[in-house]
């Protein structure tokens, strides 16, 4: 055995302990080895050099390889990350100096190449690096899920890092994974800003919606019901204006899912959407669907499909069917253990996912995406159809001296627009939001298998869905309009059917009783140790470490409160994961304060929220006890 097999044989035999699956596919690979030649560079270390489509690249430097390394990690990490992703591993010098420098990170190497991967083991023993604690490898992946990849209290330090030679050799596979990385940096990002926003509203509107839960249908009574129907979504793009008139014609063969945004216009349109989907926890929102009743006889109104954490008013006040989505947040999950689960509805952020997601549920096909610009298109920075509530917010607010573009383009600057290519190589402006908005449809298509045309007349194109002209839409439509008629007719009466969990109301009051008790318990043992901890803060010498131990596990026995508070504190959670590590005892027992503090509010809020829960259902049920 020469030199390149025993170095071979040594790495894959550590490959087939931490990572089989790798191991095998390495044994299994036929690939050519003319383009690698093992060099040596000036200090004696070995490097390989690669030709391919006509360059020559090395990987590493030929004076000095590892000093290189050394270099390149000291000026890209500053030792606190807590994950590093290397896209390429090279001749493994400067995964070895990471490990040195970020001993306690978490590093994912992604290996773009399975034969130059193949023939970098030939050349070095990485043994050592391959079974390293918290290093990870994916070998030749098509693309990379960081949401799957990376786990959800990753709020800390994050760190790309791209061997050049990799970038030289692979730059449209090292570019997608760059991307992929930015735009889960981008959701990360948006979903923090997001999360302490509004995660005091969701919840709040999820209690204050409890009673609803008991009293409306979840969308999963709609699983593949309109499976004889085209469907077309209408999110609220501006470059649909021309197409309405041609959708106004057609509506009555197919089913009309449209964004609580666009409903409105839609209807001042003569178009009557069948569902209408809302998610927004705001009471802006609220005020989408507050007028439809006058636009149409309430026994047209569309089926209004809401997610419960909506605000409280359009549950309250729509007087058209309604039905209810399962919650993702622990609040509404916790209440469908009495409920009954509703139905889930894919989370993208957005209300345009949603409503793409209840065209599956209704198993309809092809469906149709129209509006879907995610861009400011059409001129003077528009994202929305004209009469739509957005623009009635803009238009009254321009004065002679604060135009209606003017007003647009300090949206734009709020928002973080970029230029961007759209249809026709059209420069259009978008941000990050609708990005992100874009790349969440384009992993749905790699999966999906039903038919999605893209009707939208502007904006940006999304890849996997077929770019077609709403005309087509024509030979898909269903011509017997009296079945239409009849589908959503079984739907209302379906909707109407439904009776007063009564049942189930009884026992989550009962639920709240205890809850109530237990988050009380909570909030005193927190209070205690935060106590304990101020005292040893003050003097360590006389505080005891055993007392504040004993509270740690009785606080993380509360199962409940902590379900519940974990949906409130997500802000304090991710400013205390994003310090830098404590330095010393002082600062550990600072931030355990600080942790504590916010437990016992948190709990406060809980409490304080579920009272007003149990209010609302002894309402109801002594209303249904009476009857």
């Amino acid at each position: 055995m020469n030199n390149a097999e025993s170095l071979f044989a040594r790495n894959l035999a550590v490959l087939r302990t931490v990572h089989p699956r790798i191991a095998e596919s390495l044994h299994d690979t036929r690939y050519d080895s003319k383009p690698y030649k093992m060099r040596s560079a000036k200090n004696g270390l070995p490097v390989l050099e690669v030709t391919r489509e006509g360059k020559r690249v090395c990987l590493g430097s030929r004076a000095d390889p590892r000093l290189e390394a050394s270099r390149l990690a000291r000026a890209l990490l500053d030792g606190t990350e807590q994950l590093v992703v290397l896209l390429g591993i090279g001749m493994g010098y400067l995964l070895e100096e990471i490990r040195e420098l970020d001993p306690d990170a978490r590093v994912l190497v992604i290996e773009p190449d399975v034969g130059l991967f193949t023939e970098i083991l030939k050349t070095r023993d990485l043994s050592a690096s391959l079974c390293a604690e918290r290093t990870e490898l994916l070998l030749e992946p098509e693309t990379v899920e960081f949401d799957d990849l990376i786990p959800h209290d990753s709020a800390g330090n994050l760190r790309l890092i791209v061997s050049r030679p990799y970038r030289a050799l692979f730059q449209e596979r090292i570019g997608r994974i760059e991307r992929d990385f930015q735009t889960y940096l981008n959701g990360k990002r948006i979903n923090i800003a997001t999360l302490e926003r509004f995660d005091r509203l969701w919840t709040k509107n999820i209690f204050k919606n409890c009673t609803h839960f008991f009293t409306r249908p979840g969308v999963e009574m709609l699983r593949h019901s309109g499976r004889e129907f085209p469907a077309v979504v209408v999110a609220a793009g501006p470059s649909q204006e021309a197409q309405l008139p041609l959708l106004r014609h057609l509506q009555e063969g197919l089913i009309l899912i449209a964004v609580d945004t666009v409903a409105e216009p839609l209807m001042k349109r003569h178009i009557i959407p069948d569902f209408i989907v809302t998610v927004d926890p705001q009471y802006i929102n609220s005020r989408y669907v507050a007028r439809l009743e006058t636009l149409c006889e309430r026994s047209a109104l569309p089926v209004l499909v809401a997610d419960p954490a909506v605000y409280p008013a359009v549950l309250r006040t729509y007087r058209g069917p309604v039905m209810l989505t399962s919650s993702v947040f622990s609040p509404g999950k916790v209440i469908e253990r009495f409920s009954g689960v509703k139905g889930s509805i894919a989370a993208g952020g957005s209300v345009a996912t949603a409503s793409f997601d209840l065209g599956r549920i209704l198993d309809a096909e092809p469906l149709f995406m129209l509006g879907l610009d995610l861009s400011y298109s059409c001129g003077m920075g528009r994202t929305h159809l004209s009469g739509s509530l957005v623009e009635h917010y803009f238009l009254t607010r321009t004065t002679r001296f604060r135009t209606l573009p003017s007003l647009a383009a300090g949206y734009m600057r709020g928002g973080d627009a970029v230029p961007i290519k759209g249809r026709g190589g059209k420069t259009l402006f978008t941000d990050r939001r609708m990005l992100l908005y874009r790349t969440w449809f384009e992993h749905q298509m790699r999966t999906e298998k039903r038919k999605v045309k893209n009707a939208t007349a502007g904006g940006l194109p999304v890849e996997g869905m077929t770019d077609e002209p709403l005309e087509n839409l024509r030979k898909h439509v269903c011509r017997d309009t009296a079945a239409k008629k009849v589908l959503m007719k079984g739907i209302r009466s379906s909707i109407e059917a439904v009776s007063t969990n009564l049942e189930g109301m009884v026992r989550f009051s009962r639920y709240l009783d205890d809850t109530i008790e237990e988050l009380s318990l909570f909030r005193q043992t927190g209070a205690r140790a935060m106590e304990q901890t101020e005292i040893l803060l003050r003097s360590p010498s006389e505080g005891r470490w055993d007392e504040l131990g004993a509270l740690d596990c009785r606080l993380l026995s509360f199962k409940e409160p902590n379900r519940l508070i974990s949906m409130v504190m997500q802000a304090s959670i991710h400013q205390v994961l994003s310090r830098q590590r404590a330095k010393n005892l002082e600062e550990t027992l600072d931030v355990s304060r600080e942790l504590y503090a916010s437990m016992c509010e948190a709990a406060d809020y809980i409490r304080g929220l579920m009272e007003i829960s149990r209010e609302l259902l002894d309402k109801k049920i002594t209303c249904r006890a009476d009857t």
